[in-house]
């Protein structure tokens, strides 16, 4: 396996306080792993995803995304980075609510200039099972349809990287077993790599590996 994001030394300092949410955080993720980041609340996982997500910015240390040297990117390169190469899905969904369902997936893709788009999105809502709700509006979905949405959405693009933070918090235990078994599913016949953030130990039983972070420091 080959490395898609390397950590090094990797700290995130609050300035007000000199609060330190990483400390030296060391960390290797390879190209078509599933891997799960657990800890309680305030621990730094969301820091960290935001990190990885190049959401967010780091103090100190060195971060790599594949080849490319993230801290030499400008902001403009960043963002076009993040558009690129990375897929988010979030515990609230973050769906666009006066879009459809065709037009929130789509939604990437017309960012990125993507011609021929139907078939593609079409597609992918069958493999997500959600292709029956394309003309619903969000509010008019379940929460599990809505994060079967979110999942196509932060696919359409086919990036390396899918981040998903707390993927499951808000499902019912019936949801959230589909749920876990689609990005399983997902994950091993398309090869992407996803970093989850999770409370929920069955959706880290399915992933490669699961990482502990306690105060800022991977266990």
């Amino acid at each position: 396996m080959s490395a898609l994001l390397t950590l090094d030394s990797i700290s995130k300092i609050y300035r007000f306080g000199q609060i330190k949410a990483l400390k030296n955080i060391t960390l290797v993720i390879n190209k078509g792993e599933m891997t799960a980041l657990q800890g309680p609340s305030g621990s730094g996982k969301s820091t960290l995803l935001n990190i990885c997500g190049l959401l967010d910015g780091f103090d100190e240390g060195h971060y790599h995304f594949d080849s490319t040297d993230i801290s030499r990117l400008t902001k403009q390169a960043l963002t076009l980075h993040r558009r690129e190469y990375l897929g988010f899905v979030f515990q609230s969904f973050n769906l666009i609510p006066v879009m459809t369902v065709f037009e929130n997936v789509e939604y990437p893709l017309l960012l990125a200039g993507v011609e021929k788009r139907r078939e593609r999105i079409l597609a992918l809502l069958e493999q997500v099972g959600i292709a029956e709700f394309l003309n619903h509006l969000p509010d008019q979905l379940s929460g599990g349809q809505q994060q079967r949405v979110a999942i196509a959405r932060a696919l359409i693009k086919k990036p390396p990287l899918i981040i998903a933070d707390e993927p499951t918090a808000n499902l019912d235990t019936q949801t959230a077993h589909h749920i876990i078994d689609l990005m399983h599913t997902l994950g091993r016949d398309s090869g992407t790599t996803f970093l989850i953030a999770t409370h929920d130990d069955r959706m880290a039983a399915r992933c490669s590996r699961t990482l502990q972070l306690i105060d800022g420091v991977l266990q």
